[in-house]
């Protein structure tokens, strides 16, 4: 198999969860690089794409690279490199969905307005999306999509 491959990505960008789940499912040994507070993987992303901080941008041993792939051109490519990179589950992306940091954020929010006025059902909402984002994470380690 090829070398290491690199992941350009932050937490707010949707489409960075699936490229890092397809590339864990695939068995490909790579380094994700979070770019929020990285100012040379910012730099090096920018390189990359003319300028832009597109993500994820994802870069190859070879030094080959695709910048906001599809999931099928991200699948298509790791299958060129030999990777048994299958289409995902319903199951797997249901739980690469339910991890989405801004659904932790709002979760956070409904629990503090729910706390601060006494408001039954915020609680309850918030607590809920909590425990669903905790028990995505535990299911995503347990089929490999990290």
């Amino acid at each position: 198999m090829p070398g290491k491959i690199l992941l350009y990505g932050n937490l707010t960008c949707p489409d960075v969860a699936p490229a890092r789940a397809m590339l864990s499912r695939a068995g490909v040994e790579f380094d994700y690089v979070q770019v929020t507070w990285d100012r040379s993987a910012q730099e090096r992303v920018r390189d990359i794409n003319d300028g832009n901080l597109s993500l994820p941008t994802v870069v190859f041993a070879d030094g080959s690279t695709l910048t906001e792939p599809t999931r099928e051109e991200l699948r298509q490519k790791l299958l060129d490199l030999g990777y048994d990179a299958r289409p995902p589950s319903m199951l797997d992306e249901a739980l690469v969905a339910i991890q989405h940091p801004l659904l932790v954020v709002f979760a956070a929010m409904l629990l503090a307005v729910g706390i601060s006025s006494g408001t039954v059902w915020m609680l309850s909402a918030s607590l809920v999306m909590l425990a669903a984002v905790g028990l995505g994470a535990v299911g995503a380690r347990a089929r490999g999509l990290r």
